[in-house]
């Protein structure tokens, strides 16, 4: 009797891809993000071949944070703009001398950005399984990281307002009303 050889995807790297979603939902920064998705692709690729990744990033930011984008304003010509614009997945010719697979990062209908490996061998479907995993997995997490911010965001607004509101309700003298308003607005975005 001979033992059934398993030619499918090792269980364990599902249930890493499973924690990346937490793992970006963690990260403080979208450069963060970005090292997590790069570091899981190039772990399920086993270290063979070159890792892509862009994202759109205007959509990740926030009207009162000024950082120097992390992304080209378009994705590079190629796979991975054919992926972000298309929403699905492309790849090279199976014959071709270098192999490379381009996949959408969206979720809901909204392209975030694009992933992209480029090897000498070609994809087994079980590899190009796992990276469409990812690539959902990714999406997932990074909007629902962005939606955390927002929210973030809009709480640190309505918190100023309150702060200013109380100052307001006890002062009276309009000169020291202007300077603790402006005082505190300092304050709150340095």
């Amino acid at each position: 009797m001979t033992a059934a050889v398993d030619h499918g995807s090792n269980p364990s790297e599902w249930r890493n891809l499973a924690s990346l979603g937490e793992q970006l939902a963690g990260a403080d920064s979208l450069s963060a993000q970005q090292a997590r998705i790069l570091q899981m692709t190039r772990r399920l690729v086993a270290g063979r071949g070159r890792v892509s990744l862009w994202l759109d990033e205007k959509l990740f930011r926030l009207p009162d944070r000024e950082h120097p984008p992390l992304f080209a304003s378009d994705p590079p010509p190629g796979g991975l703009r054919r992926a972000w614009q298309s929403g699905k997945i492309s790849h090279s010719d199976k014959k071709a001398k270098t192999h490379w697979v381009s996949l959408p990062i969206a979720d809901q209908g909204m392209a975030l950005g694009a992933l992209q490996v480029n090897r000498a061998q070609a994809f087994r479907p079980e590899e190009l399984d796992l990276l469409e995993g990812l690539s959902s997995i990714a999406a997932i997490g990074l909007y629902a990281s962005h939606r955390a911010a927002v929210e973030r965001f809009r709480l640190e607004q309505l918190n100023l307002v309150r702060r200013v509101s109380a100052q307001i309700a006890n002062v009276l003298e309009l000169d020291e009303l202007a300077r603790r308003v402006t005082e505190l607005i300092q304050k709150t975005f340095n």
